[in-house]
């Protein structure tokens, strides 16, 4: 398995930087994150975060509802809640 670089087109590459928190942000100033597979997804908190803070949550290249979301990466219910004062 190569590395993300290796996964994210060059297209991709060339309109978006990589940040050192490993989210990448585009021109327009939205900041994904993917997964060692190329995939939107993250773990820790929404995986897509639009310049007006519109929030979209992937986990491996699956849009969830925020709940559903928090279901299928084991969120405990202080990481929700933390999610949510952070997030809306």
């Amino acid at each position: 398995m190569g590395n993300l670089t290796t996964l994210v087109s060059c297209q991709m590459m060339h309109d978006m930087t990589r940040l050192s928190d490993g989210s990448w942000v585009d021109n327009s100033g939205r900041l994904t994150w993917y997964n060692a597979d190329g995939q939107l997804s993250r773990e820790d908190g929404p995986a897509v975060i639009n310049i007006n803070n519109n929030v979209r949550w992937f986990y491996c290249d699956t849009e969830y509802r925020f709940s559903n979301w928090c279901y299928k990466v084991g969120c405990s219910d202080e990481a929700k809640m933390m999610l949510r004062l952070r997030y809306g």
